[in-house]
């Protein structure tokens, strides 16, 4: 049975597929192994359905990200899946198998139904970006400062900067070896997290004017209306908006920070907790996903006021447990 550093070595044209709304582990993972395959002599495209955030245009192969359009039908030898909990999640048009008759699934979310052709899918990583290293290392790649760059990111991103439950002995090992590799610490944190526009940390000014209690201090709220979010232009710049999340989490004596943002007729929902509360099953009951301490949810057909009580009393449940 080929397995599927094989099937990957085996490929000569491969298309990389980046999630919706794009963050640090997806556009990380996927660059670095496009700079792996790439460096094996194979033609890589890498594409997403939304633009790239401005914070992750530091890291090389950037700018060669291209949109589905790019990619056409049964051009490529397989379809490479990173971190992407279900085969929508990638935004394409068509089914994955239109543009590839072998589809491989990579990533680290427990929801994830198993779509791929060939499947590594291991809910124990705090990163696709750990997946995505282990098989370079099984593939022979030498990992050198570029994508150990991008791993770096992934990894650090996706763990809140090394703060949540996931992050493992294991995840210090692996990032202990990029930092080896030549990768600056300081110069990650000060693009992703200190080189933020103006209109963005107007954006978090709003916001903060928005924070409020809920549960009885257990839940920190922020919201943020269509106006607001019209007038300061920054959500535009998907992903920039994200980290500020964070700032309701900090809270002091607050389990779950929350930001709900109004998108068109419904509420996009960004959660975060504390180490020890398990906020994924709460959004993907309600329709999203994502880890035990970072998940996000879209709530359709209702106003900010109404997905606030929604998320309130799931929430409130869930803390009472």
């Amino acid at each position: 049975m080929t397995t599927l550093p094989q099937a990957i070595m085996a490929a000569r044209r491969l298309l990389l597929c980046l999630h919706e709304k794009p963050d640090g582990d997806a556009v990380g993972s996927n660059l670095a192994m496009a700079l792996a395959l790439s460096g094996l002599g194979k033609e890589v495209l890498v594409v997403s359905s939304d633009p790239l955030p401005d914070i992750y245009r530091f890291l090389p192969g950037a700018n060669a990200i291209r949109s589905w359009q790019d990619a056409a039908a049964g051009e490529q030898d397989a379809v490479l899946a990173l971190d992407c909990a279900e085969a929508e999640r990638t935004g394409a048009p068509f089914d994955l198998h239109h543009y590839a008759k072998l589809v491989i699934n990579v990533d680290h979310h427990r929801t994830n139904p198993l779509y791929g052709d060939l499947n590594l899918v291991d809910p124990g990583a705090a990163s696709v970006g750990e997946l995505v290293m282990d098989l370079l290392d099984s593939m022979h790649v030498v990992i050198d400062r570029q994508i150990a760059l991008c791993l770096y990111t992934a990894i650090a991103t996706d763990t809140g900067r090394f703060s949540y439950d996931s992050t493992t002995a294991e995840t210090h090992r692996k990032t202990a070896r990029l930092l080896d590799a030549g990768v600056d610490a300081g110069e990650v944190t000060t693009e992703i997290y200190e080189s933020l526009p103006l209109p963005t940390l107007h954006l978090l000014g709003r916001a903060l004017t928005s924070l409020h209690l809920q549960a009885k201090g257990q839940i920190a709220v922020m919201q943020l209306d269509a106006a607001t979010l019209e007038d300061d232009g920054a959500l535009g710049r998907a992903g920039e908006s994200f980290e500020i999340v964070n700032f309701a989490r900090s809270v002091q004596g607050a389990k779950v920070g929350a930001l709900l943002r109004q998108e068109g007729k419904g509420v996009r929902v960004s959660l975060r907790s504390r180490p020890g509360v398990d906020i994924s099953q709460v959004a993907h009951e309600l329709g999203g996903g994502g880890h035990p301490q970072a998940s996000g949810i879209t709530l359709p057909d209702c106003t900010l006021k109404e997905a606030e009580a929604i998320l309130v009393e799931r929430l409130g449940r869930l803390l009472a447990e």
